[in-house]
């Protein structure tokens, strides 16, 4: 024990106050990063990688929902008939009244793609509205382009919804 301190007291005479201040620092800092820091690296890290997993699994589960552009086919010419039959079908399944229908059609890609644009209102309870407008839009070649709602002042909890939708087919390679 005595040996100890006589070596304590000659590093101290050695180095001085300032020498065994730093290293008195150097042990701190080194106890601080043993301690506290690396620790909380190691966690920070390990959190990190979780929630890389979690992204990694999220897109492998998005890429298995979309299938890449190349792969969706556009609907015939030939179907747009079937398409209004079907449209009016969900419409009156869903009891949504459609009125004041503008039809429009045009070429687009070269004459490769026919869009046909129909513009009207819609008039329902709005519960009925989102169910008809999501169950329309899951449909092959069928985007809504725009949608302006107005719900009537009457107690009768309608909403009227002026809708414009496109369907894009194809006419040919």
């Amino acid at each position: 024990m005595n040996r100890f301190v006589w070596m304590l007291r000659r590093w101290r005479h050695t180095l001085g106050w300032l020498g065994v201040a730093g290293i008195a620092l150097a042990m701190g800092s080194v106890v601080a990063v043993v301690a506290h820091i690396r620790p909380e690296r190691v966690a920070q890290t390990a959190a990190l990688q979780q929630e890389t997993g979690q992204v990694a699994t999220l897109k492998r589960e998005l890429a298995a929902r979309a299938m890449p552009a190349r792969q969706h086919s556009l609907p015939d010419a030939s179907t747009y008939t079937e398409f209004l039959r079907a449209h009016a079908a969900l419409a009156t399944a869903r009891s949504i009244v459609l009125t004041e229908i503008d039809y429009t059609s045009r070429a687009e890609a070269g004459q490769r793609l026919l869009r046909h644009t129909m513009r009207y209102t819609i008039e329902g309870r709005y519960p009925e509205l989102r169910d008809y407008l999501a169950t329309l839009e899951e449909i092959a070649g069928v985007r809504i382009e725009s949608i302006s709602f107005m719900r009537q002042s009457d107690a009768s909890r309608t909403v009227n919804a002026l809708v414009q939708i496109s369907y894009l087919v194809e006419t040919g390679p």
